[in-house]
Order: C-alpha cells, then structure tokens, then sequence
C-alpha cells in the first residue's frame, strides 16, 4: 500500500506539536546588541505582541483583538501618553504614507537637486524627529494618530501619522511601544 502523503493541514498540527514540546519558552522582548556598538534590536513573539496590543485596545467575543477605530485608538493614544517618555527621538518607516512625496525622488525620475530643496521644507522619511505630543481629536482609521514633532536638525515642526515612525534606537522600550501600535494600525 502505498504511503499517504501529508497535507497542509497535517504538517501545520506537526508543527503546533513540535512548538509545545519546546522546552523554552519565546521572550515577551529582549533586548540584544549583536557586536560592540552595534545596533540595538528587540526580538519579539506575534502571539506576545498581540496580548500586548489587546491589553490596550481590548478583545473581541473570540478573543481577537479589537480593530481600528475612533474608540481603540483614543485607547491607544492614552496608553501611548502614559508610556513613552521624553524625549523620544523617532523617524521614519520609508517613504510611504505621510512620506510618500519622497517616493518620486528616491525610486522614480525625480532629481537629486530637487529632492534636497524640497527636504529642506517637508518631513523626510530620513530625518530624526522628536515627538513632542499627539493631536488632541483621535482622526479616523484611515489616519490614526496624529502627533507633533520637531525635526532635530533644524527644529522645524510637523504633524505626521504615527504609524509612519518609528523609534530611534536610543531606547528599546520606545522601539517596542511603536512597533506595536504600527503593527495593530497597519494590520
């Protein structure tokens, strides 16, 4: 008789098995530093990240953690206000989202020149910013939070989408903090 080959189904259950047999368990987030001055970087675990994203914005009746809306994320901006300290330095994700006029220049035909002029006006995916505070009304799901910053290089000030940044790596709590609400908006 010839030998019945596993399906997708039967390989994710191995797998499920295999991963409650480890003897130990994945860190909630642990910060590590690869060489000597080198950078700082968080390992994480989804299934931890979601508890951390749902013990802000809550679960639904199956245990899902709650969307995006004008309630979850006046929770968030709460939470946020409570736990990121001052001063946190941030910068951009890439240029998408409130960077996205950065796209032409550094992916399409747009020339160099130009870009240096217009960066010297609008927020750039490139630069440091410190965050100073968040808006005060909670936008809509299509934006998220708002917050205002200063470029640190020559202290101009802009409101970007949070969910476009991202924490410098000067402190690892702030790292996760964002990472995590980036996570929950984006998905």
């Amino acid at each position: 008789m010839a030998k019945k080959s596993k399906g997708f189904g039967d390989l994710l259950k191995q797998e499920k098995r295999k991963a409650k047999n480890l003897t130990k368990p994945l860190p909630k987030f642990t910060p590590l530093r690869k060489e000597e001055n080198a950078e700082l970087y968080v390992e994480s675990n989804c299934e931890e990240q979601e508890q951390r994203i749902g013990a802000i914005v809550g679960f639904d009746k199956d245990g899902e953690v709650l969307d995006v809306n004008a309630q979850t994320l006046t929770s968030y901006r709460d939470y946020l206000e409570k736990h990121l300290t001052s001063p946190c330095h941030v910068t951009g994700i890439e240029d998408l989202g409130c960077f996205g006029w950065e796209e032409y220049y550094t992916f399409g035909p747009g020339s160099k020149k130009e870009y240096e002029r217009l960066r010297k006006t609008r927020p750039s995916y490139r630069d440091t910013y410190e965050l100073l505070g968040f808006e005060d009304e909670v936008q809509d799901e299509f934006y998220g939070l708002l917050v205002h910053v200063r470029r640190t290089s020559d202290q101009k000030h802009f409101c970007l989408t949070l969910s476009d940044l991202e924490a410098t790596n000067e402190n690892w709590k702030h790292e996760q903090i964002l990472d995590d609400y980036s996570f929950w908006f984006v998905n």
